[in-house]
C-alpha cells in the first residue's frame, strides 16, 4: 500500500534511527511529480501500480506519500547502486497500468532522486565546508557566492522532511508561533547585551588591547544550522597567531573518546589543561565566560540564537559520525544550551551530542526560558566555567 504522509515520514525516521544505530545504510527514493499532483492521480491506478512493484521490491520496503506531489520508496540495508538496479526495473512492471503514468515518466526521465544514507548525508556537509573554505567569506549560498552543486538531499528536501526539529515543521502554527517569538527574543535579548553590557565590554576591550599583542575579538569560522559557516566571534583570550593544532588534536580525541580528563577542586572534566597559549587576562575571561559576550552580534545577525547547540568548528565535524551531525542540521546555534547548563565540561562529548539533540527534539518557549534562567544561575553562582 501507498502508506499517508504523517507515517511515511514517522516510518523513514525511525529507519534512520536504525541506520545510525547499526551503521547499516538505506536508500530513499524520491519521485517529483512535477507534471501531477498526486492527489489528482488515479489513486486505485496507482495502488495497482505500486502492488505490481512489489515483483521488483522486497517485502521490508516502504512506499509512501513523501511530499503532496512526491511519491517515496524506503529501500532498507541497500546502497544507492543496489538501488539503481531496482529502479532500472521498475519501467517494465508499469506499462500497460492505469495511474502508472507519473512513476513510469518519473524513471525514464530521470526525476528522482537517489539518497543513500549515511552517506550522502556526510558527503554533503563535508562537501559544503570544503566549499566554503575555498574563500567564501561568510555563510554557504549568500548572492556572492559561487553555486553550489546541486545535491539530492537539498533537492529533495530529505534534511527537512527528517527533522524532529519543530523549526522545519513551519505548517503546524505553534512551530510557526514558536519560530517568531523565539526570534523575536533573540533580537531583544541581543539588543539588551549589547546596549546594557557596554559597561563591562568596553573595560574588557581595553584590558584584551592593552595586555598583549594583538586584535580585540578573535574572530573564527564555526558551522551552523544546515552546515552554513559563520564568523564567531568572542574576545580574544590567547596570544596572536597562535597555532591551532593543540586544540584540533585534543578536540579529535575527545570525539574519538580517548581525551584525557583533567582534575581541578575534586571535580574531573576535560578540557585543555595549561594551555600556554591563552593569556593570564585570558584565563579570567574563560573562567567568567566573559569572553562569549561579543556573541551577541552573532545573535543579533541572525547567525546564533540565545539558546541553542554550541556551533563547532570545521575540522571537528569531519570527525563526527551520521547521528551526531543533527546538532548542527536541526537548529541555529546557541550562547548557551542545555548541555552548558548540565555540566558543560563534566560530560564527555556523546554525553554533549545527547543533550544537544534532546534540546532538538523538544525545542519550546519554556524550554528555552528555562535554559536562560539555569544560565543565569550557573553565571552568578559558585561554580564557574572551567
Amino acid at each position: 500500500m501507498i502508506y499517508p504522509q504523517p507515517y511515511f515520514l514517522q516510518r523513514l525516521n525511525e529507519e534512520r534511527s536504525r541506520s545510525d544505530r547499526t551503521r547499516r545504510p538505506f536508500t530513499l527514493v524520491v519521485f517529483p511529480f512535477q507534471d501531477a499532483n498526486l492527489d489528482t492521480v488515479d489513486a486505485r491506478g496507482l495502488l495497482r501500480s505500486v502492488e505490481r512493484l512489489a515483483i521488483s521490491t522486497r517485502r521490508s520496503d516502504l512506499w509512501g506519500r513523501y511530499a503532496k506531489d512526491k511519491l517515496g520508496l524506503i529501500l532498507p540495508d541497500t546502497s544507492a547502486v543496489a538501488a539503481k538496479e531496482v529502479i532500472s526495473r521498475l519501467a517494465d512492471h508499469l506499462v500497460g497500468y492505469s495511474g502508472s503514468r507519473p512513476v513510469y515518466l518519473a524513471v525514464h526521465q530521470g526525476r528522482y532522486s537517489l539518497i543513500e544514507y549515511p552517506r550522502d548525508l556526510k558527503e554533503t556537509v563535508e562537501s559544503e565546508l570544503t566549499h566554503d573554505a575555498k574563500g567564501n567569506p561568510e555563510r554557504i549560498g549568500t548572492p556572492h557566492d559561487p553555486p553550489v552543486p546541486q545535491n539530492p538531499l537539498t533537492e529533495s528536501g530529505f534534511l527537512e522532511q527528517t527533522s524532529l526539529c519543530p523549526k522545519h515543521r513551519t505548517r503546524n502554527l505553534s512551530a510557526r508561533v514558536y519560530v517568531f517569538t523565539k526570534r523575536l527574543i533573540d533580537l531583544v535579548g541581543a539588543s539588551v547585551g549589547i546596549l546594557f553590557l557596554s559597561p563591562v565590554t568596553i573595560p574588557i576591550a581595553l584590558l584584551v588591547k592593552c595586555t598583549s599583542r594583538g586584535p580585540v575579538l578573535f574572530k573564527q569560522k564555526r558551522v551552523g544550522r544546515n552546515g552554513q559557516t559563520f564568523t564567531f566571534l568572542k574576545f580574544r583570550t590567547m596570544y596572536h597567531n597562535c597555532d591551532q593544532t593543540p586544540h584540533k588534536e585534543y578536540v579529535t580525541r575527545l570525539i574519538q573518546d580517548t581525551a584525557e580528563m583533567q582534575e581541578k577542586d575534586g571535580a574531573a572534566y576535560y578540557k585543555l589543561a595549561n594551555d600556554p597559549r591563552v593569556t593570564p587576562l585570558g584565563r579570567l575571561l574563560r573562567k567568567t565566560s566573559l569572553d562569549e559576550l561579543p556573541q551577541f552580534i552573532n545573535v543579533f545577525k541572525g547567525e546564533m540564537s540565545l539558546v541553542g547547540p554550541r556551533p563547532p568548528i570545521d575540522y571537528e565535524v569531519v570527525n563526527y559520525e551520521p547521528w551526531q551531525l543533527r546538532r548542527i542540521l536541526e537548529a541555529n546555534p546557541g550562547i548557551t544550551g542545555l548541555w552548558q547548563v548540565s555540566g558543560r565540561s563534566t560530560k564527555t562529548f556523546v554525553e554533549q551530542v545527547r543533550l544537544d539533540l534532546r534540546y532538538v527534539e523538544n525545542q519550546s518557549l519554556r524550554e528555552d526560558i528555562r535554559i536562560l534562567f539555569k544560565t543565569f544561575g550557573v553565571f552568578f553562582g559558585t561554580k564557574s566555567a572551567v
